[in-house]
């Protein structure tokens, strides 16, 4: 098996209590992780808090220029590795 090409997906859960969030971004950091994928605004500042080194791609996030996640939407990569998977709702993102 040619380990380049292979990946663990590790999971964690809030339960569906976001207050939660903040107390699993610290468990995520410590297992040392290559890149973390996160939705909803609390968990991304939760590890934004976190981690500055641990890449982390947002998969939703409700305004992440606005939350200030990042800097804008046609550059979302910040210096501290936080990324943006943004689908943009069709009236903003023009004709196609």
């Amino acid at each position: 098996m040619d380990k380049r090409n292979t990946f663990t997906v590790l999971l964690r859960y809030a339960e569906g209590r976001s207050e939660r969030l903040p107390e699993l971004a610290p468990d995520l950091v410590s297992l040392k992780v290559d890149v973390i994928v996160t939705s909803t605004d609390v968990a991304i500042a939760a590890l934004k808090r976190e981690t500055r080194t641990i890449p982390t791609v947002m998969a939703f996030s409700g305004d992440p220029v606005g939350t200030g996640f990042v800097a804008s939407l046609a550059r979302p990569v910040r210096v501290e590795a936080l990324g943006a998977a943004t689908r943009i709702a069709p009236p903003l993102a023009g004709p196609t």
